[in-house]
């Protein structure tokens, strides 16, 4: 999470009569790459149920080794919340949205990566 750090510009729009004269964060990427410095990356399966509605060989058995495979590759299980994350865990308990035991396949609630 980069955004109002050394490679963000720091833009924000001009004030914004319809959201009570407020200016909005407009990040953008000051460096090699340009904003996929300061991009953000979330990762979900998506719902079993989703997959299940499939044609042909994209059911959630058939998509879950997959996923496996990629999660093993990426260390997904060794990514640790940052701050961003924190204040997003913090914000869905704040609106009453429980936390998830397992991210993967279910269908209401939210995990932090850790």
């Amino acid at each position: 999470y980069n955004w109002g750090r050394e490679h963000d510009h720091g833009y924000q729009t001009l004030p914004q009569p319809e959201l009570k004269m407020r200016q909005i964060q407009y990040p953008r990427g000051r460096g090699l790459g340009g904003s996929s410095l300061i991009n953000v990356m979330l990762y979900s399966r998506g719902y079993k149920e989703d997959w299940d509605k499939m044609p042909g060989g994209w059911k959630s058995h058939d998509v879950e080794p997959l996923f496996d495979d990629i999660e093993r590759q990426l260390h997904l299980s060794e990514i640790r919340a940052h701050d961003f994350g924190h204040a997003a865990a913090a914000a869905a308990e704040a609106c009453g949205i429980q936390r998830c035991k397992e991210s993967n396949w279910e269908v209401h609630g939210w995990r932090t990566a850790y």
